[in-house]
């Protein structure tokens, strides 16, 4: 059932001013600075999927996103009312103090009230490379990466961040101090080298190199 109460029917203006409310010092993050474009909080606009429930495969849902943040919460629900309102909301993030729930807060509050989505987010380790949510999330970063300006800016990061096997680990790895073990990988300081399966880093590599 679609939960009442959120009032976020605010539409988004300007894609260039869409704030993130994690952008900030209080949570250092890799993907942050002149690695902001990897973030799924970087504006990119990018179309939405649903999963068909009998073939267990995703389908475009006809609709472009902010974010990809925006469409990976979305595409976790199957109301299209709280499809919409994800889509529809201004941030990415959480939000904070004076500012309206973003995407993922929007998502995380459905999900505290009894919402199920559509695929588990946080499946067992052994099955999460195959996993509806890690192929989902590599559909988005996929789309998002076919934007010129920004695939030029991920090839670049070959000279900063090669692949695992070429360097010493010293690949793409969303590290975090926010507690994301699952897509990235947490570190006291958001800095690399901490513990975590960090999907989000290795489906970033994975385009890079597909280019």
């Amino acid at each position: 059932k679609h939960a009442e109460g959120f009032n976020l029917n605010k539409s988004i203006d300007d894609m260039d001013v869409l704030l993130d409310v994690f952008k900030s010092k209080e949570y250092p993050h890799a993907f942050d600075g002149d690695l902001y474009f990897l973030n799924n909080y970087s504006p990119a606009k990018v179309g939405g999927w649903e999963l068909n429930k009998d073939t267990k495969e995703w389908e475009s849902d006809g609709e472009l996103y902010p974010t990809v943040e925006h469409a990976y919460q979305a595409s976790c629900f199957d109301d299209p009312k709280i499809r919409k309102e994800i889509r529809e909301t201004k941030f990415a993030g959480v939000g904070g103090k004076g500012q309206p729930l973003g995407a993922r807060g929007l998502a995380k509050e459905y999900q505290r009230r009894g919402t199920k989505t559509v695929v588990d987010k946080r499946p067992d380790k052994d099955e999460a490379p195959n996993s509806p949510v890690v192929q989902l999330m590599e559909k988005l970063v996929t789309e998002k990466f076919n934007i010129p300006e920004l695939r030029k800016k991920l090839e670049a990061t070959y000279q900063t961040h090669p692949d695992d096997h070429h360097n010493d680990g010293k690949g793409l790895e969303e590290a975090n101090n926010h507690g994301d073990a699952f897509w990235g990988t947490i570190h006291p300081e958001g800095k690399v080298g901490g513990r975590g399966q960090n999907h989000l880093g290795k489906i970033l590599s994975r385009v890079r190199a597909g280019g």
